[in-house]
Order: structure tokens, then C-alpha cells, then sequence
């Protein structure tokens, strides 16, 4: 076995091993009613797919018997298609992490999918014609300048990723528990290793960097009610002295309260349907969700008060809605701590 095929298939393992371990070891990935969890381990197992078709193309690598060009082909259109899947699920893991909104992600689908979708057709058709990659007399994969195509619309999902995290935290005043670099740095790096060496490293890179994206997110965990998918009680201490901080001096909440607490999942569910984009929801007690719906927004407020208040009396769900608005001689402790 030639030392690039041989490397290749170490390097793999590594990553198969590494995914693996952060699936085994961290018990909710797999076990979890939460989206963003869901999310992620969807990217795991993708990402263990990846490695497992990247070995396949590297053992079909000097092979000659009937038929090894004709896999060889087959392998890396799935490899391709798979990595574009991978990366549409990246950005929605990292939609779900801003927005914490499953209507937001069903809204956006359309525009998310789309140039993946394109791009997968090109892939299949290459299949047939070779316009974008093929394999030399030796089936060692060969791109053509028509695979920048496919690179430029990888490039735009991680880099776009990245740009949407900037773009709603200059508009949202809650913080940010959640960077694209931990992901960014090590995939880029993997991607320019694949360029430049005979090995296959950019599933590696990817595995890396699903491990450091779950260790930065461990501080976002302690904040978050895993089982329902919203932020605990915990969460509203921490904002209070975030928002004084950051000076912000204006705010709206409501709160929703249900006297039967058998209730509190069905609740969850409605609000986390039916609260606004960039909206934090935190559950304080059983059946006692505050939504914080931020400044200058008390018609939003008052209609998400609304739908939700018809929404539960159509599921029988007794629930009482309050809302508040923050004084400017009032803190925001005093604020945010004002319904608990």
C-alpha cells in the first residue's frame, strides 16, 4: 500500500475515532429533545460519513480491476454531495444557535437550500460528464477549473455562517455565547492542507473543529434548560449584569403562566413556535416563561401576547400573559427580576 493511500486511511481513522468519542462521551448529542443538539449530532454523523467515503476514494487509488473507475466516480459524487449536505446543516445548526427559532429556520429554508440544491445537480451531472472532476488513468481524483464553482459556494456557507453571527449580534443587545472560529480555523486549515498535500485532511479538520465548537458552547450549557430548548433561571441572572454592562437602558418582557404545571412542556412548545427572531425565552419556574422581546418593540409584544393567549385557550391551556416594560431609573436586575 503506497504511503499517500496509507497516511490517508491513518488520518481518517483519527477522525472517525474523534467524532465517535464526542458522540459516546457526550450522552445528550444522541439523547436530546433539543433542535440545536439534534443539529449537531446530524453534523457528527455526517461527518463520519465523510471520512468513511474519503478512505473508500483512497483505497480505490492505483486500482485497476474491472469496474475501480466507475467506483471511484460514484465515491466522490456522494462524497460531494455530502459535504455540500454537511455544510447546508452547518449553517442551520448555526441559524438555530442565533435565532433560537425553529419557525425561523421553516422561513429561511428555501434561501439556505437553494445554491446547495444547484450545486448537487452539477455534482450528479458531473458523474456523467466529468465538467467538474474526474479520475486519471491511476483514479486519482482530478478537479477542473469548473469545481471553483463548488469551492465558492462552500466558501460563502462557512464564511456566510460567520457573517451571520456578526450581523445579529450588532442588532440584538443579548450576548453571544457562540463563535464560527473554533470551526473556521480548522476547517480552512484542512482544506489548504487537501490542496496542497497527497493526503486527504479536511475531514479531519471538520471533526476538530466539531470538538472545539462543543467545548465553547459547554458555558452556553449551563444556561440552558436542554430538555425543553430554552435558557433557565440561571440565564436571567447572568443577562442582568450583561445588560448593565452594555448600558441598555430600555426593554420589554412578557410573562406567561400556567396554574397547571402538567402544562409546562405544551407551553414551551407554543412559545418557542410562536416568540419573535432574536427573542430570548426563559423559564423561571414551572409553567413561568419570560420572553424577552427587547427595546421599542411593545406591538410585538402585545402580539405575540395575543397569538400565544389563542393558541393555548385552542389546546385548553389556561394561561396568563403579562407585560412590562422597563423604566429608565429602573436596573435591569430590578427589571428582568421584576416577574420572578
Amino acid at each position: 500500500m503506497r504511503s499517500d493511500v496509507l497516511t490517508t486511511l491513518m488520518i481518517e481513522s483519527v477522525t472517525i475515532a474523534l467524532v465517535f468519542g464526542l458522540i459516546v462521551l457526550t450522552p445528550p448529542l444522541k439523547n436530546n429533545s433539543n433542535v440545536g443538539a439534534k443539529i449537531f449530532f446530524g453534523l457528527c454523523l455526517l461527518s463520519i460519513t465523510l471520512a468513511v467515503t474519503g478512505g473508500v476514494c483512497y483505497l480505490l487509488r492505483y486500482q485497476t480491476f474491472p469496474g475501480a473507475k466507475t467506483l471511484a466516480i460514484i465515491d466522490m459524487t456522494v462524497h460531494e454531495l455530502l459535504m455540500l449536505l454537511f455544510l447546508y446543516q452547518w449553517l442551520v445548526f448555526v441559524s438555530y444557535l442565533v435565532y433560537q427559532s425553529v419557525d425561523h429556520l421553516h422561513r429561511n429554508a428555501i434561501h439556505m437550500l437553494s445554491p446547495i440544491m444547484a450545486s448537487s445537480v452539477l455534482v450528479i451531472v458531473n458523474a456523467f460528464t466529468g465538467i467538474l472532476f474526474s479520475v486519471d488513468k491511476e483514479n486519482i481524483f482530478r478537479v477542473k477549473p469548473a469545481y471553483w464553482i463548488i469551492l465558492v459556494i462552500e466558501i460563502l456557507y462557512v464564511g456566510g455562517s460567520g457573517f451571520l453571527i456578526y450581523q445579529v449580534s450588532r442588532r440584538t443587545k443579548h450576548p453571544n455565547f457562540f463563535s464560527v472560529l473554533p470551526f473556521l480555523i480548522p476547517f480552512a486549515a484542512g482544506t489548504v492542507a487537501t490542496a496542497l498535500t497527497p493526503y486527504a485532511v479536511r475531514g479531519l479538520g471538520i471533526a476538530v473543529g466539531l470538538v472545539l465548537v462543543h467545548f465553547s458552547l459547554m458555558n452556553m450549557r449551563c444556561y440552558v434548560d436542554e430538555k425543553r430548548g430554552c435558557f433557565n433561571r440561571a440565564y436571567l441572572t447572568y443577562l442582568a449584569g450583561f445588560a448593565e454592562k452594555q448600558g441598555n437602558s430600555e426593554g420589554t418582557q412578557v410573562l406567561f403562566s400556567c396554574d397547571d404545571t402538567e402544562k409546562d412542556m405544551a407551553l414551551c412548545a407554543i412559545l418557542l413556535e410562536e416568540k419573535p427572531d432574536n427573542c430570548a425565552l426563559i423559564r423561571i419556574a414551572e409553567a413561568r416563561y419570560i420572553v424577552l422581546v427587547g427595546a421599542h418593540r411593545k406591538s410585538a409584544a402585545r402580539l405575540l401576547s395575543q397569538n400565544v393567549t389563542e393558541i393555548c385557550e385552542e389546546e385548553n391551556i389556561e394561561v396568563k400573559a403579562e407585560l412590562a416594560t422597563r423604566r429608565k431609573d429602573e436596573s435591569a436586575e430590578a427589571f428582568l427580576q421584576r416577574f420572578v
